[in-house]
């Protein structure tokens, strides 16, 4: 027969540390790590919306819509994501079901003035929900999601993160 005695004051500090190391666990995973990979993130979308760095491969615009868009822009008249500054003016981090996200939180209007019917209206359009127009603009010419593969593929990115978190966990033991 084997028989295992436990020493009850070791035992108890065994269960603390564990206690301690899952509390930090859930705090670090359930929140800090989510919020700094948010702020990673929409930091990132905003450098690529800025340099244009998925714009090499959009579709051009057509001619009438250009001449509209040219001086409601940045004055380039090729920045695609940048109409009145309005959703990069808008990009940050929020809590949203349960956890951090990077984008544009839902509700948050343009300042009108855009030509959703197209440039034959002249631009006078109503204020519209940004994360409406960003998801359409998103299926013609994408930036957030590339972005996202491009954090989540860097080393610098969701993988220092998560070396982070661990790291802090570890700490835990001590």
């Amino acid at each position: 027969m084997i028989q295992i005695q436990f020493n009850q004051a070791d035992l108890n500090r065994w269960m603390r540390a564990v206690d301690k190391v899952q509390n930090k666990a859930k705090l670090w995973i359930e929140n800090e790590m989510q919020r700094r990979c948010a702020t990673d993130y929409f930091q990132l979308v905003q450098k690529n919306i800025m340099t244009q760095k998925y714009s090499a491969g959009y579709k051009p615009y057509n001619e009438r819509y250009a001449k509209w868009k040219y001086p409601k822009g940045t004055g380039a008249g090729i920045d695609f994501w940048i109409l009145g500054g309005d959703l990069v003016r808008n990009l940050q981090i929020f809590k949203h079901g349960g956890g951090w996200v990077g984008g544009i939180p839902p509700g948050i209007k343009d300042s009108g003035g855009k030509s959703w019917l197209g440039p034959r209206f002249g631009g006078k359009g109503k204020s519209k929900k940004i994360a409406m127009y960003g998801a359409k603009a998103e299926a013609l010419r994408p930036v957030f999601k590339p972005t996202m593969e491009e954090y989540a593929d860097d080393k610098n990115g969701w993988q220092k993160r998560g070396r982070e978190a661990l790291n802090y966990i570890k700490g835990a033991w001590a």
